[in-house]
């Protein structure tokens, strides 16, 4: 280890990781503009088309840095049984109340009546953060909300996890074992035509590579220099132009289950690649405050949008956007900025009124539960 890490440097502190949430709101920001182009129709110039293929990648973006996040916050420190405890009600309370609000507001407004059969199944899975399990249910209630399907199923495992993954050889095995059940979960499963598609693709098995990259960008940072920032962005840059470039030039290999596993999962490595860049050097452009500021409501901002969407075209403004002159240039533009200037104001009243007192009662029961501690010392 170099005389320049950062455990070195930062013993026992957790310092604030700007460009790290920073990729939050980069994440969060690609799906609201894939989700104009795939739900509204608004295709980007031909130059940028690759946008409609990829920005879809910033659910998997999001995986890796929450491993990143959740390794920097409590690796280490899940040992005790009070301490699992203490997560598991922080991280309930961290996605609960946006998520339930949610749910509530779906059911109420676009939602068949809950209490029969399938739709009665589908609801009490979702309350239990265990749609991800189901087949036909793998979408949940919520819109958008498979990915906290399988991030909740990766916090429940978060423990055993760190049984395993303690440093960066074993991170690199986790990378290599995750990769290769990713590849065979597609594989396979992909061969039984009675499987929803959606349910291999948003499943935690087919989604865990990522996570597996966050977590091996988490103990290279902690091992190495910072010096090495710049090759890391350049790596994380040279590596995402290579896999948008490799459906063209191998089009019957990614067409091949197995094959697009392995494409699918080899995204995670340009995601690491970013939450170690970043992480070592949180300087502007790419991280400023309007980027931790957009990071911060991420949750919202994601779990707004599709409601956001909905409204506007139902108001017509896309439809007004479309007949406006200067050609798809201005259209793809206008209608991105339109909902995210929507999408942004009531993000952030939603952070102010549900996630953060949300979060501050978890915190509180926290503290509750480790004044009760029979020693009256914290967990």
């Amino acid at each position: 280890m170099t005389a320049d890490t950062w455990a070195e440097r930062h013993p026992a502190s957790r310092p604030h990781l700007g460009g790290i949430e920073s990729l939050r709101a980069y994440a969060a920001l690609a799906i609201v503009v894939f989700h104009v182009i795939h739900l509204q129709g608004f295709d980007p110039p031909e130059s940028l088309m690759f946008l409609k293929w990829h920005l879809g990648r910033g659910v998997p973006l999001f995986f890796a840095v929450s491993a990143f996040g959740l390794a920097y916050g409590y690796e280490g420190r899940l040992g005790a049984g009070s301490a699992q405890r203490d997560f598991y009600i922080r991280r309930l309370f961290r996605i609960a109340p946006l998520y339930y609000a949610a749910m509530a507001f779906q059911i109420a407004v676009n939602f068949p009546p809950p209490w029969t059969g399938d739709q009665l199944r589908l609801v009490v899975l979702s309350v239990l953060f265990l749609f991800n399990l189901s087949p036909p249910d793998v979408e949940g209630v919520v819109l958008a909300s498979w990915s906290i399907g399988v991030e909740m199923l990766f916090y429940l495992a978060l423990p055993v996890v760190f049984l395993v993954v303690r440093d960066i050889r074993s991170a690199l095995a986790f990378v290599f074992a995750s990769f290769i059940g990713a590849t065979l979960y597609m594989g396979v499963l992909s061969g039984f035509p009675s499987i929803p598609a959606a349910f291999i693709q948003h499943g935690i098995i087919f989604n865990l590579p990522y996570f597996a990259f966050g977590l091996l960008a988490y103990f290279l940072w902690k091992e190495a220099s910072a010096v090495r920032w710049r090759t890391c962005l350049a790596l994380a840059v040279v590596s995402m132009v290579v896999l948008v470039l490799v459906p063209n030039v191998w089009p019957s290999q990614i067409a091949n289950p197995y094959g697009n596993g392995a494409y699918q999962s080899l995204w995670g490595l340009p995601f690491g690649a970013l939450c170690l860049a970043l992480a070592w050097r949180d300087w502007p452009p790419l991280s400023w405050s309007a980027t931790y500021f957009l990071g911060r409501i991420s949750f919202s901002l994601y779990l707004a949008h599709p409601h956001v969407i909905d409204w506007l075209s139902r108001l017509g403004i896309y439809d007004r956007i479309r007949g406006l002159p200067g050609g798809v240039g201005v259209t793809f533009t206008l209608a991105n900025l339109v909902t995210i200037g929507v999408l942004i104001p009531l993000a952030w009243a939603l952070y102010r009124i549900v996630e953060a007192p949300g979060m501050s009662y978890g915190k509180q029961i926290v503290a509750r539960l480790r004044r009760a501690a029979p020693d009256g010392s914290p967990a």
